[in-house]
C-alpha cells in the first residue's frame, strides 16, 4: 500500500477501501491511477517481472490543487498530496540503480520538494517564455479562429 492505495484481486485500484469505479472525485481518481502505476513499478523493481520498467505520467497533479490556501498547513492538503506524488517517484531510486528504470513526467510545474539531482529536465515550456519556449509548437502559424 502506498498512501492508502491498494490493488484488489481483480487488479483494480482501491483508495481507502473504495474501488476506483465508486469514486467520483477527479482528484481521488488521479491519485489512485498515479499510485497504482508507481506501485506496479515498485513491485517490478523489487521482484522482477515481464512488464516494462518505464513509466510515463502526464500531469500527475491533474484535479489536485497545487497551491495552498492562506493559513492551510496540512499533510492531507492538496499541495501536500501533490508533493507526496513526486516524493513517491523519487523514493524509487532508493530501491535500485536509476539505470534499471525510466520515469517520464509531463507536468506544468515542478514540485517544490524536488532537488536538482532528483530529475533530468529535457525541455521546459512556459506561456510567458520566462522559463522556456512558449508552447510545444512555438512557431506555428495558426489562424485566429479554427
Amino acid at each position: 500500500r502506498i498512501y492508502g492505495s491498494s490493488i484488489d484481486k481483480k487488479f483494480m485500484p482501491n483508495f481507502r477501501e473504495r474501488s476506483y469505479s465508486k469514486n467520483s472525485s477527479g482528484g481521488v481518481r488521479t491519485l489512485m491511477s498515479v499510485y497504482l502505476y508507481i506501485s506496479r513499478l515498485k513491485f517490478l523493481l523489487q521482484n522482477g517481472g515481464y512488464l516494462p520498467t518505464t513509466l510515463l505520467l502526464d500531469t500527475p497533479g491533474q484535479n489536485i490543487g497545487k497551491y495552498a490556501r492562506e493559513g492551510e498547513e496540512s499533510s492531507v492538503s492538496d499541495p501536500a498530496i501533490y508533493e507526496q506524488i513526486y516524493k513517491g517517484i523519487v523514493e524509487l531510486s532508493i530501491l535500485t540503480s536509476k539505470e534499471d528504470y525510466q520515469i517520464i513526467v509531463v507536468d506544468n510545474d515542478l514540485a517544490t520538494s524536488l532537488n536538482q539531482d532528483d530529475y533530468f529536465l529535457v525541455k521546459r515550456f512556459d506561456k510567458t517564455e520566462k522559463h522556456g519556449e512558449k508552447g510545444l509548437i512555438s512557431n506555428a502559424d495558426l489562424p485566429e479562429k479554427f
